[in-house]
């Protein structure tokens, strides 16, 4: 008997974004947002892309969108939990000309373990994460023991 896949909301139960969510502005963006079911990494990411750098948690792409005017050699994929937010920072690359940007409503760390091909990725950043500061929270946190692994 196989294992069932992992719901794609966060372990804590509380990002359950997908229930309440108005689809991409036009169907032009790059935009997508994961569902139940893993997203493939060919149909994100194309083939003669340089190199792939992830940003988790880019919210309104202040530095995906510079980044990605500065190095049009590589790829910039962004991850970020809020549907809104993502498609905030995917107009804006739009907007600006930019084809070398994909963003991604999803939780991060299911999105790096089961769709991010090993040895693909050249950097991460993460920027002023939430720090989830109490006991309870600890579920929420971005800096847990299940990430160094899942980066390396």
């Amino acid at each position: 008997m196989t294992k069932p896949r992992p719901k794609r909301v966060h372990s804590s139960g509380r990002l359950t974004f997908r229930k309440n969510v108005r689809g991409p502005k036009a169907d032009e963006l790059p935009f997508r947002i994961v569902e139940d079911e893993a997203l493939e990494w060919a149909k994100l990411v194309p083939e003669s892309a340089g190199e792939v750098e992830i940003e988790i948690g880019c919210g309104k792409g202040s530095f995906l969108v510079a980044a990605a005017e500065r190095r049009p050699e590589s790829f910039f994929l962004g991850i970020e939990a809020g549907p809104a937010y993502a498609e905030y920072c995917a107009d804006r690359a739009k907007r600006q000309g930019l084809d070398n940007v994909y963003l991604v409503a999803d939780d991060a760390r299911l999105f790096l373990a089961d769709t991010v091909p090993e040895g693909r990725i050249r950097r991460v950043h993460i920027y002023y994460p939430d720090p989830w500061p109490k006991w309870r929270h600890r579920k929420r946190r971005i800096f847990a023991d299940e990430l160094p692994p899942l980066l390396h």
